[in-house]
């Protein structure tokens, strides 16, 4: 792991920044030779959702999941209790 003084952090923080996500190595800022406890770090990038699930990946999913008798009522009874009577409104309208 390597240091970077808190001047050349001061200098030049692109630079730090573009080591730091080239590398993937942290980077420990020192001030005076002393190490500040401050780490320059990469955050690990977020894991981006698959937008749709295929039918055939959608039934894999629920056989690995199977669900209990009552728990498929329940979960059948509360999707035919959602009501739709509303149209869908633009929240950004203004009125």
């Amino acid at each position: 792991m390597s240091t970077v003084t808190m001047r050349q952090l001061k200098q030049n923080p692109q630079e730090v920044v573009r080591q730091v996500l080239a590398t993937g190595q942290p980077v420990h800022i020192t001030s005076h030779g002393r190490d500040t406890g401050a780490v320059v770090q990469a955050a690990a990038a977020p894991a981006q959702p698959k937008p749709f699930l295929t039918g055939a990946e959608l039934n894999a999913l629920f056989a690995q999941t199977p669900l209990s008798r009552d728990a498929a009522q329940a979960w059948k009874d509360d999707i035919e209790s959602a009501t739709y009577d509303e149209p869908p409104t633009d929240p950004w309208e203004r009125s």
